[in-house]
């Protein structure tokens, strides 16, 4: 019986974290994707196997000898890159022509990431062999190691943190191109279509859903329903402002859209009906001059003391942070002030409920 067509590697794990900034570790990022991809090829019915399911450690000669073991002929190895750069980057072995390095490159730049390199690299201990142990040490199996960003540049860790099931299923894309197997992933954008559904920005579900095409105003109106904005152009450039969308050029600039990208733009507004909830919530308190500035919100996954306190302070018009809490409750605009004035610390995801609650009420709050 042959072996999986394909195994897929998540690098790293248990004592050995790979890169990392704060509490975000590539370990789990990896695996993340790894997991993702195994149940993808899968559904599209591709042998593949994995080298570790959960957080374990697996040392070189362990990792190597599970590809070589497996039978194999394919070998994708996910990382996530640090050391200042930016950008996706694919490794291949010297022994390969790099065809579906290439092929995985170019879908993962297709989603905006940075375009870094493609590359293979020689060792200079073992002249004539790999550089990297992967490509080494695991035979005949073609190997390509796929680092998808730089964890300590913020753009990019931004965006793996958002985008990366996004990522993990452009390097499945490419799989499929290269090898010529029939491609859909339909499971995840029919989930997206219904999660738009049941939160009122789309009417009809199973137009999105079945047909083969879509008609400009249809996807026109999606887009004003989603953002609350009156005009097509100026959703796009705020879905940019928002982090929502990567590329705003390719909506702004051209007549019609192929169906994948409005797939995949139906899939992003739908990871990220919360995010956005929250970004909208910043404008408006910046356009009632309560923030001086919406990209500190909301391009930070962590936020100053101080900065939050002042943004209470201007909310309420009180002097100081613990008189602007206090009255917040006494205008039944928090439930839990005793949260706000007994820690020193307060997490990223109540920090945003707060202002997502700042910005409902704004309107009525000078008569609270």
């Amino acid at each position: 019986m042959s072996g999986p067509l394909i195994i897929i590697d998540p690098g790293h794990g248990d004592v050995d974290p790979g890169c990392s900034y704060e509490d975000i570790y590539e370990k789990d990022i990896v695996l993340d994707i790894s997991l993702y991809q195994l149940k993808r090829f899968e559904e599209l019915g591709i042998n593949a196997v994995i080298t570790r399911y959960s957080d374990i450690y697996l040392n070189p000669d362990k990792r190597t000898q599970l590809v070589v073991d497996s039978k194999s002929i394919y070998c994708i190895s996910n990382h996530i890159n640090a050391g200042g750069g930016k950008g996706c980057e694919v490794i291949h072995s010297i022994h390969n022509d790099g065809k579906l390095a290439y092929k995985i490159f170019n879908k993962l730049i297709e989603t905006g990431l940075y375009p870094r390199r493609v590359y293979s690299k020689e060792s200079t201990q073992y002249p004539g062999q790999d550089y990297y142990f992967m490509h080494r040490n695991t035979g005949s199996c073609i190997t390509n190691i796929v680092e998808y960003c730089f964890i300590d540049n913020q753009d990019d860790r931004e965006r793996i943190l958002k985008n990366w099931k996004i990522y993990a299923e452009q390097v499945i894309k490419a799989f499929c191109e290269y090898i010529d197997h029939p491609y859909e992933n339909k499971t995840e954008y029919i989930d997206s279509v219904n999660n738009l559904y049941d939160c009122g920005f789309i009417t009809t579900p199973s137009y999105w859903i079945q047909s083969d095409s879509y008609e400009i105003q249809y996807f026109e109106e999606l887009v004003l329903n989603y953002t609350g904005k009156n005009n097509f152009d100026e959703s796009i450039i705020y879905l940019a402002q928002c982090n929502i969308i990567d590329s705003p050029n390719y909506w702004l600039d051209n007549d019609t859209y192929s169906v994948e990208n409005i797939q995949l733009f139906i899939i992003k507004l739908s990871d990220n009906i919360e995010y956005f909830e929250f970004a909208d919530s910043v404008y408006t308190l910046y356009e009632y001059d309560v923030i001086n500035s919406p990209y500190y919100w909301i391009d930070n996954a962590s936020y100053e003391i101080r900065y939050f306190e002042e943004l209470i302070i201007n909310y309420t018009n009180k002097s100081t942070f613990e008189d602007g809490i206090i009255y917040l409750a006494e205008s039944n605009v928090i439930d839990s002030p005793e949260y706000w004035l007994d820690n020193d610390t307060y997490s990223v995801e109540n920090v945003r409920l707060l202002i997502i609650k700042l910005a409902d009420n704004v309107d009525q709050f000078g008569e609270a």
